[in-house]
């Protein structure tokens, strides 16, 4: 650990992100005090927040009983530049060919990780279409439509690097999605029941998105009019030094290519001002690999890491295996800018807030998380009743999400190629099934 402190302290905070970085903003390496604050991008949405508009590019039927609709719209990205990104709207097929064009449930649907590029929300192989189905099945009598984002950096935008893990960035193209869509919806004819219910949830990246929408919604000028009736956010990632800490202490990581992701993604997304030459020892074979379009991101590059017996080593050593020392001068021997530099991050923080009174918030974690540490919802908890907004702990398995609550409990464990993170799932798309029969 010595050595790995020696030139890594910059990329142990990086490596807290993994499949779970806190909501951020712009930082620089240095922790100068120059970078754009959250109150002040909140502030500054108003002037660079997108019109409602769409352009519908594809409709089909799939599974046989599912309608999905894809089109692209505007988002910004944290230059304010607008991106045309994509998302769908999905509802089931006899719902949309009804007369009955009335609305009862409205779902945003903010997407975990991303394996491989043909399993983002609009891709032909959807992995994410079976949330739908669950939360359709659940409800059978209800009309439900769901909404979903790529983000940036999948389906029309993959030719552009994700903004893995930055929160803030998926946050608002989530919402801006929502927005399109409801238009599109009343374009086309649909009505919203007069009790209809906006749902937000996400798990794991999706639970850091879910978050950091709620917070848009309860903090900033052009989101307050996107009235939340619950969010469910499960296996989020809510502090980074909890998760840092955790992860730095993993004998066996389970997915090994986040942590180059995480590495890339942070330098290029919040400036961190290195070059990728400095950051990586081999980056245009590491680039082949993660940047390529077919599979786009994680599960190349896990495969590659795998292939050079990266994920048996612990987290320290295998940086120092891939990565190059960062300039010196901001890095030293004893860990000082890495302490710095998670206490400026930790101040800018997407996922602490103080939820307004009439907010509902269901927060989800294993206790077992082998990905996820459930420190990460332990905090977020502690953190919202220190801040007056009580929250009751349920760790029974049969707990369910009414009221605002965290859940928490412990499953089976898993085989060595399966994860009690991914497990959890299950059991959090059923819960959320069980609380909408109550809402």
């Amino acid at each position: 650990m010595k050595t790995f402190f020696k030139y890594g302290a910059l990329f142990s905070f990086i490596i807290s992100a993994l499949v779970f970085s806190s909501c951020n903003d712009n930082v620089p390496s240095d922790g100068s005090q120059n970078q754009t604050s959250n109150a002040d991008y909140i502030n500054g949405m108003t002037l660079t927040c997108p019109a409602a508009d769409y352009e519908v590019y594809n409709e089909e039927v799939v599974s046989e009983s599912l309608k999905v609709i894809r089109f692209t719209y505007p988002t910004v990205d944290l230059d304010n530049n607008v991106v045309n990104v994509s998302a769908m709207v999905c509802m089931s097929n006899s719902f949309f060919e009804s007369s009955d064009k009335q609305i009862d449930l409205l779902v945003l649907n903010n997407h975990a990780s991303i394996l491989r590029g043909e399993k983002s929300p609009t891709s032909e192989e959807s992995g994410e279409q079976w949330y739908e189905s669950l939360i359709q099945g659940a409800v059978p009598e209800k009309n439900v439509v769901s909404v979903a984002s790529d983000y940036i950096g999948f389906g029309k935008t993959i030719e552009m690097d994700q903004a893995y893990c930055v929160g803030v960035l998926n946050a608002r193209a989530s919402l801006d999605a929502l927005r399109c869509a409801k238009k599109y919806l009343i374009d086309n004819g649909f009505k919203f029941a007069d009790d209809y219910k906006l749902i937000n949830f996400g798990y794991s990246q999706g639970g850091q998105t879910a978050i950091a929408v709620q917070k848009l919604c309860d903090t900033c000028a052009d989101y307050k009019d996107i009235k939340i009736t619950k969010t469910y956010a499960g296996a989020g990632p809510y502090n980074i030094k909890i998760t840092g800490e955790e992860v730095l202490s993993n004998d066996n990581p389970y997915l090994p290519a986040v942590t180059l992701l995480c590495v890339y993604s942070f330098n290029d997304y919040l400036k961190l001002g290195y070059e990728n030459t400095e950051l990586f020892k081999d980056f245009e074979s590491f680039k082949t690999y993660m940047l390529s379009n077919d599979s786009k991101m994680m599960g190349a590059t896990n495969k590659w890491a795998k292939e050079k017996g990266f994920d048996s080593k612990k987290f320290s050593n295998y940086l120092n295996d891939i990565i190059l020392p960062a300039t010196t001068s901001t890095v030293n021997e004893n860990g000082q800018f890495y302490a710095e530099y998670l206490k400026k991050i930790e101040e800018e923080t997407w996922c602490q807030f103080t939820p307004s009174p009439s907010t509902k918030i269901a927060l989800f974690h294993v206790e077992n998380d082998d990905i996820v540490t459930s420190a990460n919802s332990d905090f977020l908890y502690d953190y919202f009743n220190q801040h007056g907004y009580p929250m009751e702990k349920k760790t029974d398995l049969n707990s369910t999400f009414e009221g605002n609550c965290y859940v928490t409990f412990s499953v089976p464990e898993q085989s060595s190629e399966d994860s009690t993170h991914v497990a959890g799932v299950n059991y959090f798309i059923q819960k959320i099934g069980e609380d909408l029969l109550k809402l």
